[in-house]
């Protein structure tokens, strides 16, 4: 090639060069920041992330980072918060995290901007992890016809299609929606629950009825929920990954990521509803529907009893301070029952309180 003809080839190589990185430092200066949220089907808000995404979290009034825990799985690469780089984690897949200090939902707030080196950086990052996604993907989905992650089972993220969630509800929860996070036991390997993002493993889910219990796991080979028949889920024994609660039940998880099912035992508990009211003057409680005056409340190790009155406030004392979790003045009204014992009820609409001697068996 004559050396005028190569000169100007390489001048229009290095004008082009300079071209796309003029393009990029523009992109990167002035494109704004794109957040994506999506809805569960628990019908609360979920930061959906795509690998390669930086996360950091940072406290409004000093500047600094907050420190993060994950309750078990970790979708950060190396485990460093500081920021925090999305892994390559399993599609659908939820993480559950808490703050110190404690934090809520992420609702946006000033200074919510990337600095341009950061930005720099970032699309050069996520570049990277695309290309690293598209031949995992292709390979995922030549190797075995189905791209990785298509168990069900979990809460809906951002790589879900906000089409598929569940969006009507037939029976409108009385509290909010429970959060129940799927792990294998790093003791045992055998698939385990517990309530996100500090209850204790195996534990019963204490639910009203009408109430959401979203299951959502880390386990990158999923999970499926099978519950006794009757089913305590109005979905039915296959709830998939929410249960409306109907009635107490039992039920079990299984994960191919875990060597062992859950135990058939694990239970949904329905509070039982003690109805106060005043009757000939004295106070007096029921079970409802359906129950007789003062007669002992049947009730089992982890299950609610739910105080409520139809004539204004009313306190609850126990005999013994180990009946209730809560202490000898369950706050509330409601007992977490640990054993069986008795209880006394004082209301000030009724002119004498309950006898003390109502009881609580098991």
């Amino acid at each position: 090639m004559p050396r005028a003809p190569r000169r100007c080839f390489i001048l229009c190589i290095c004008f082009l060069v300079l071209g796309v990185l003029i393009g990029i430092s523009i992109d990167a200066k002035f494109r704004p920041n794109h957040l994506r949220f999506w809805v569960t089907q628990v019908h609360e808000i979920a930061f959906a992330t795509v690998p390669g995404d930086k996360i950091e979290w940072k406290d409004l009034k000093t500047k600094k980072p907050v420190k993060i825990n994950f309750s078990d799985a970790d979708p950060c690469r190396d485990g460093i918060h500081d920021p925090c780089k999305i892994m390559d984690v399993p599609e659908k897949a939820t993480y559950y995290y808490t703050c110190e200090p404690n934090c809520n939902d992420p609702q946006g707030g000033p200074g919510s901007v990337t600095q341009f080196t950061d930005r720099i950086s970032d699309l050069i990052e996520n570049i990277d992890a695309l290309v690293i996604q598209a031949f995992r993907v292709q390979h995922q989905t030549t190797s075995r016809g189905t791209p990785r992650g298509t168990s069900s089972g979990n809460f809906s993220t951002g790589q879900t299609n906000i089409a598929e969630m569940q969006a009507n509800i037939e029976t409108a929860a009385t509290d909010g929606p429970i959060h129940a996070r799927i792990s294998c036991n790093p003791d045992t390997r055998r698939t385990a629950v517990k309530v996100a993002p500090s209850g204790m493993l195996d534990a019963p889910i204490p639910a009203s009825v009408g109430q959401q219990i979203g299951w959502g796991s880390g386990l990158d080979k999923g999970f499926k929920v099978t519950t006794s028949d009757p089913s305590p889920c109005q979905e039915g024994t296959q709830p998939d990954d929410v249960c409306t609660v109907q009635a107490s039940g039992t039920y079990t998880v299984k994960s191919d990521s875990c060597d062992q099912p859950t135990s058939p035992t694990e239970t949904i508990t329905v509070p039982i509803q003690a109805q106060i009211y005043c009757d000939t003057g004295r106070t007096a409680v029921k079970v409802v529907p359906g129950g007789t005056r003062d007669a002992p409340i049947l009730a089992s190790v982890g299950q609610q009893i739910k105080w409520t009155s139809t004539g204004g406030g009313f306190s609850v004392s126990m005999t013994d301070a180990s009946t209730c979790k809560e202490g000898k003045h369950p706050p509330g009204g409601i007992c977490t029952v640990q054993a069986a014992g008795t209880y006394t009820v004082n209301a000030p609409s009724c002119a004498a309180p309950i006898s003390p001697s109502e009881t609580i068996t098991m």
